[in-house]
């Protein structure tokens, strides 16, 4: 079979017998091309190729892994949705996006390598992919769409920066998950985001962050939930003195004011006898002073 520049829409539809496929120029495989080929292992990718249309491999069972050549731009919905034997898949450099359903279903995909051209994972990109333990999230990401990672059982999550929502049912059911760092530009995490979420022990999240109803619902009890400061760095607060040392440094304010009183007191009865003694003084001299004669 000759393909000029793609593989039109529907082409090898439910083909459950094809085991083998090449074509070096086409730039696009259109929808559900290869869907339902359960024993097609795959596609290798000619450098030309562009596009990859929706369900275009969903349910090919058979594929195992996925290299991309950086030339494609765009992964349409569910395009390998159901894929549940492939165990890797390195994203193409220039893909923007994780579309809906991209992975749904691909229970054994346990490594993803996710290039810093990707903004935005959507709604059930990766659902029930329960071979995925871990994932790096890059600061290109800016959104991240409703059961984006629901049923895939990471072990640990780390919100990307630029993320400012997360939406309802996003890491809900994953049953493996034990931490979880929420970003502090995190402004709302949605209902039911972490929801059965059964071994959950504590996770971080940003003192002005709104968390929705249900949001936590089936995670342990003893879950702990912490909100850390906003500057970990900032200079500790002065200290304060506590009521005992208020009320000993008022006692001890009250006695010098006290002592201070007495002092004035004492210097103040000083003064008079002082003044007393000078009268007497002068009284007696005046007394001892003899009297002059009078002109005759």
């Amino acid at each position: 079979l000759g393909f000029t520049s793609e593989i039109p829409d529907g082409f090898f539809l439910n083909c459950s017998s094809l085991i083998g496929f090449s074509a070096s120029e086409v730039t696009r495989i259109g929808d559900h091309a290869f869907e339902n080929c359960s024993s097609f292992p795959g596609v290798n990718f000619p450098s030309s190729l562009t596009s990859i249309g929706k369900e275009a491999f969903a349910n090919c069972i058979d594929i195992k892994g996925l290299d991309f050549p950086s030339s494609i731009t765009e992964i349409d919905d569910g395009a390998y949705r159901g894929c549940y034997n492939i165990y890797h898949a390195h994203l193409p450099l220039k893909l923007t996006k994780i579309s809906n359903h991209c992975f749904a279903g691909c229970r054994k995909l346990g490594t993803v390598t996710i290039h810093n051209k990707v903004k935005e994972i959507e709604e059930y990109a990766f659902f029930e992919c329960h071979g995925l333990h871990s994932i790096k999230f890059i600061n290109s990401i800016t959104k991240i769409g409703d059961h984006a990672f629901d049923s895939a059982w990471l072990r640990e999550v780390t919100t990307p920066d630029r993320v400012t929502v997360i939406p309802q049912y996003c890491f809900a059911n994953n049953h493996y998950l034990k931490n979880a760092v929420i970003s502090d530009k995190v402004t709302e995490i949605c209902n039911y985001a972490f929801s059965d979420c059964t071994s959950l022990k504590s996770i971080e999240i940003p003192k002005t962050t709104k968390i929705g109803e249900h949001t936590f619902s089936g995670c342990p009890e003893n879950m702990r939930r912490s909100r850390p400061p906003k500057n970990p760095f900032a200079h500790p607060p002065v200290h304060s003195s506590s009521p005992t040392e208020k009320s000993n440094k008022t006692g001890i304010d009250d006695k010098r004011a006290e002592l201070m009183k007495i002092s004035d007191d004492s210097v103040t009865q000083k003064d008079d006898k002082s003044t007393e003694l000078k009268k007497k003084e002068t009284i007696k001299k005046i007394d001892k002073k003899p009297a002059k004669a009078k002109k005759a």
